[in-house]
């Protein structure tokens, strides 16, 4: 860079460099040849690929790099390179091999945007058509992608990890799964025990903390004990909204599209649930048996209305743990274990071998057979239709899938035959089908979902039905309309002659009871669509079981509340 220097210079030492440095500039540049000759030959071969692109010594030394002073800098040089003529393939060739770090500098001297975007951690950032260090084409790349693209050595670790991925991946490709089925299901006999041992926790909660007085004796005797007909009222209407739940959602379907359908006959069926859960409260006459005008934890009909909860959720629980084992039993004929991993892989690599027309000797090795792909090639189209791979094979005890039997020629099968095995062939697609459906239903395999996340779905079952309960219960006894039952009425007629009391209930309109029971319909909607095939497979069922769990503890302490019992 021509022109006067910044400051006087003193020293005699940096003087008579200064001017042997000033000399050199002034001289007549050499011939484009010299300059060529003298360019080592993988700058002469690739100029504008220079592996160390740095700025000038003058623009970095002492001092922190300057883009904007760097583009005057570059701009002055084209002018003094203007006046050379002579040399200009030269200067280019330098300016070439002197390619700057920051490359985007526009014509008014200012940074490219692009550049001084602020970048987040992690983000990463392509540019096509450049050539950074080493031939790596991010400039700012992401923890793990650094990590794979290091020049150095993967470790042992992820390379076994790798490996194990590339063999899941491949299972997965035909529709089979590494693991035993024996193992899933011992497994899985931790929710029942677990959601038992909480049910059994919740059932003696009341007699270890509230102590309340024995209950007074009716004046018409009762046909069972306490426990058995809140049970047994319970379980009966819980099993009649589920039998109806189906009815509803044909219904709607037929009306409605996909979405409108499912959210308007979860919407009903919610209904329907609270309105069988609130019909236990008179059909079992608990405000006529009240000691108290109003709820409270003192009186006897508190532990009939806790029971009333807990049968409801016994019923639940029972049902959703029967469903659990249903599924894990969709995979029996999927899941390959760990041991046979490698020999099925191996088989897919191997060549078909035609099979004979007298078959196989009795004492040729099951690796032989080919796998069920093979001889399956319609099925195996598909993603999932591996699935029908270890189906047709004989299983174990415990539900592992052996080698195929010999397929031979010597004979024509016989009708009876064929038939059994398109029967086959239909339940092979029946099971593919649904295990299709859980998988868009949950957004995974049934398989993966973790025990402690079926477990906690179980027990926000129980939770969220003994809070509905309590609130419910607590609203209803409270309302007038608890006491409205007349003598004409069917349920008057049937039920036992019981000794009216004469407590004024604790308001004096339903407004409560109806705000109380809008309030648990929203709140058990919410939760109802969280289930459905709308959301859950967007925010994964730990989620939904993990929100269920608070919500159904909240309900819990506000329906205690209501019945005196946190005081």
């Amino acid at each position: 860079m021509k022109g006067k220097p910044r400051g006087e210079i003193t020293c005699p030492e940096f003087r008579h460099r200064h001017q042997t440095t000033q000399v050199k500039r002034d001289r007549p540049q050499q011939s484009s040849r010299a300059s060529h000759q003298a360019t080592p030959l993988y700058e002469r071969l690739h100029p504008a690929q220079h592996p160390f692109p740095f700025p000038p010594a003058s623009m970095t030394f002492g001092k922190l790099l300057d883009p904007s002073a760097w583009a005057l800098s570059i701009k002055s040089k084209g002018k003094t390179s203007a006046s050379n003529s002579g040399a200009s393939s030269d200067s280019e060739a330098e300016q070439g091999r002197r390619r700057p770090l920051l490359s985007d500098i526009d014509g008014d001297n200012r940074v490219s945007p692009e550049l001084t975007t602020r970048r987040s951690y992690g983000a990463t950032e392509n540019h096509a058509g450049r050539d950074d260090y080493f031939g790596m084409a991010s400039r700012t790349e992401s923890p793990e992608t650094y990590r794979r693209n290091s020049l150095l050595a993967k470790v042992v670790e992820d390379e076994a990890l790798d490996d194990e991925e590339d063999e899941e991946a491949l299972l997965a490709e035909k529709g089979l799964f590494i693991g035993s089925y024996r193992q899933y299901v011992l497994l899985y006999t931790i929710v029942p025990l677990t959601t038992f041992l909480f049910w059994l926790f919740f059932a003696l909660l009341p007699s270890l903390i509230w102590h309340t007085p024995s209950p007074t004796s009716p004046p018409q005797p009762r046909y069972f004990p306490t426990p058995l007909p809140e049970l047994l009222t319970a379980i009966s209407l819980w099993a009649l909204s589920y039998l109806l739940s189906e009815p509803l959602y044909a219904f709607f379907s037929l009306l409605l599209p996909l979405t409108p359908a499912v959210l308007l006959s979860t919407a009903a069926h919610v209904l329907l649930r609270n309105l069988l859960r609130l019909a236990a409260l008179p059909i079992l006459l608990l405000r006529h048996y009240m000691d108290w005008p109003h709820p409270t934890y003192h009186d006897p009909v508190f532990r009939r209305v806790w029971w009333l909860a807990l049968g409801w959720s016994l019923a639940e629980v029972a049902v959703g743990i029967a469903q659990g084992y249903a599924q894990l039993a969709l995979y029996r004929d999927v899941l390959v274990p760990e041991e046979r991993v490698q020999d099925l892989l191996e088989s897919w690599r191997r060549p078909a071998t035609p099979v004979p027309v007298n078959g196989r000797a009795r004492g040729q090795s099951l690796d032989a057979s080919p796998p069920a792909q093979f001889l399956h090639p319609n099925l195996g189209s598909s993603s999932h239709a591996g699935s029908t791979h270890d189906s047709s094979l004989p299983r174990t005890t415990d539900g592992d899938v052996e080698g195929r039997p010999c397929v031979t020629m010597s004979r024509l099968p016989s009708e009876a035959e064929l038939r059994l095995e398109v029967d086959k062939d239909v339940d092979e697609l029946v099971l593919l089908k649904t295990r299709e459906e859980l998988e868009e239903l949950y957004g995974i395999p049934v398989i993966f979902i973790p025990v402690f996340i079926s477990c906690l779905l179980r027990i926000a079952s129980v939770v969220l039905s003994l809070g509905f309960t309590l609130l419910l219960s607590a609203a209803y006894l409270s309302a007038p309309i608890s006491l409205s039952l007349s003598p004409h009425t069917l349920l008057a007629f049937i039920a036992p002659p019981v000794q009216r009391v004469a407590h004024i209930p604790l308001y004096d309109s339903n407004r409560a009871f109806y705000i109380t029971f809008a309030l648990v319909f929203l709140l058990h909607f919410f939760l109802s669509v969280l289930h459905t095939p709308v959301l859950l497979p967007r925010i994964g069922v730990h989620v939904v079981a993990y929100l269920g769990f608070l919500v159904g503890l909240g309900t819990v302490f506000a329906g205690l509340g209501l019945w005196d019992a946190l005081s």
